[in-house]
């Protein structure tokens, strides 16, 4: 009760709070209401088929063994299904809850050692950096949870070593590490060694390493991985699932690239990690302090921040085939230093540089009448029903915030920039979302789906050899019949099946019972043997 009346009492505390309630908010509005895109398929219809073959162990996609990732993000979505049913927000929500989760523990380990204002405001700044707020939370895809599961590792090496509770460090951390192998594979491995060895290294504890807790540590790790791995070998050859992981997770690396992408990739990598954490990017002009490794060793959360950081970048920064959702897990920590800097050095910096930073943020606000201006004329957009409502709504809200943000405290203007987004984001969800739900490829291949059912009705259907279809229309054919849609080498009389135009079938007698473009653009048919 003390916790509540202590939120209401205080306005600023009243406003991060319901601030913190209508960014949640926003998360899951309309989230279930475009199909499923993107490689989300692809997860549902693993997760359907381990429910389907009432096999949790293994891994299938399309009736065959999935060997690109392990299946503890398939447990998640199943559990999705479990309380959501089989639907697109059962897919994402874990994503978004993850997402959450991240947040949460942001402002804990900030809030206990910086301050209560650094937990709120880098947080609140990654819940709303433009690349995961915009975009990959939309998605029931593994990575946000695995950011998650990899990023709670980096902070039990942090706390636990402050406490000195080292059995619980190593315990916790290669647990962590063994979920993590279990839901994306060998990174998990990278990020625990560099970063054990960078934290202990740093604090001049190597010794520490060659304890016995360690050892415990590593035990945990490997009897997670190794009873999986046990329980698997009863089905399929589990050396081989490995070996497929292992090369999976050596793509993309800089072995594996020529010296020109390497090139492109060095100067391209941090401009794009710049830009994903936008807003907070901005703060970027109070790094310019002398003795700036003194500064950052001033606290210790931001030290370890600095040093994971960039120990655990550098390998995706030399790796040409980086992707963005690689290193999510690593964005906290250019956050938190980001804002410990803003925090310490804003009010000696000079009025120059403060202006800067004001219009740069002001900038941001003017983004959600700029934004509610412009969807007006997108003609893609006026199928919209309260398309002019959600227009004039967001300009009034977003001028009102403008005049507000020349007239309070700095603290109160970074809440009103990200109030700015979290208005964005719902006007995006009407918008952007609805349109995508309407006109989407998603909802060409979601419709696909359907036009098939109505041609074979419960009748089983397969993928003829390497048939080359979209996840999105097998997911739906798969969710609506009810059962597994495998591939077949072979046809016998009277099945239906799909397959690429390329396939020559004169051999066998056939009708054609409808055509359509996959989503590689190939032309593909429902096909009766007959």
């Amino acid at each position: 009760m003390s916790f509540l009346t202590n939120i209401f009492i205080n306005k600023q505390n009243t406003f991060v709070f319901l601030l913190f309630i209508l960014l949640m908010a926003s998360l899951i509005h309309r989230l279930g209401v475009q199909p499923l895109y993107q490689e989300e398929p692809r997860r549902a219809i693993i997760s359907l088929e381990m429910i389907y073959n009432d096999n949790y162990i293994v891994p299938t996609e399309f009736g065959e063994f999935y060997y690109k990732k392990p299946p503890v993000w398939n447990w998640v979505i199943i559990a999705g299904y479990e309380l959501f049913g089989v639907n697109e927000f059962a897919v994402r929500i874990f994503s978004v809850l993850s997402f959450l989760a991240l947040g949460f523990l942001i402002y804990s380990v900030c809030k206990r050692y910086i301050s209560k204002q650094q937990a709120i405001i880098s947080s609140l700044l990654f819940l709303v950096s433009i690349d995961l707020y915009f975009y990959f939370s939309l998605l029931g895809e593994i990575d946000i949870f695995y950011s998650l599961i990899t990023f709670a590792g980096f902070v039990t090496i942090f706390h636990f070593y402050e406490k000195k509770n080292y059995l619980l460090l190593f315990v916790l951390t290669y647990t962590l590490s063994a979920i993590g192998f279990l839901t994306k594979g060998f990174p998990s491995i990278i990020f625990l060694v560099l970063s054990l060895l960078t934290f202990f290294i740093y604090k001049r504890d190597v010794k520490r390493l060659f304890s016995l807790y360690h050892l415990l540590g590593i035990f945990f790790f490997l009897a997670i991985i190794g009873s999986y791995f046990i329980l698997y070998n009863q089905y399929n050859d589990s050396t081989y699932y490995l070996s497929q992981l292992w090369s999976r997770s050596s793509k993309r690396t800089v072995l594996q690239e020529n010296l020109l992408n390497l090139f492109h990739h060095s100067y391209q990598f941090p401009l794009l990690v710049l830009k994903n954490i936008l807003p907070a990017t901005m703060m970027i002009i109070f790094l310019f302090q002398k003795k700036f490794l003194n500064k950052i060793r001033k606290n210790k959360l931001v030290e370890f921040s600095f040093f994971i950081f960039i120990v655990n970048v550098l390998v995706y920064w030399i790796s040409p085939g980086t992707r963005d959702r690689y290193i999510y897990m690593l964005y906290p920590f250019p956050i938190i230093i980001l804002v410990y800097f803003y925090l310490e050095y804003y009010k000696s910096s000079s009025s120059r540089i403060k202006n800067l930073f004001n219009i740069l943020n002001g900038i941001f606000i003017l983004a959600l009448p700029f934004a509610s201006i412009v969807i007006l004329f997108i003609k893609d957009l006026q199928f919209i029903a309260g398309l002019y409502y959600y227009a004039i709504i967001g300009f009034l809200i977003g001028g009102y915030l403008m005049f507000k943000y020349y007239k309070k405290d700095q603290f109160t203007r970074i809440l009103l920039v990200v109030l700015s987004f979290v208005v964005l984001r719902f006007l995006f969800n009407l918008t952007i979302i609805e349109h995508r739900n309407t006109f989407g490829d998603a909802r060409k291949q979601h419709d696909t789906a359907f036009e098939i059912l109505e041609k074979v009705g419960n009748e089983p259907v397969y993928l003829y050899q390497t048939t080359d279809c979209s996840h999105i229309t097998i997911f739906y054919l798969e969710k609506e019949q009810g059962r597994v849609v495998p591939r077949k080498n072979q046809l016998k009389k009277g099945m239906y099946f799909i397959a690429n135009d390329y396939f020559d079938l004169k051999e066998r007698e056939h009708q054609v019972l409808y055509e359509f473009d996959d989503w590689k653009g190939k032309r593909t048919r429902l096909i009766k043997s007959l």
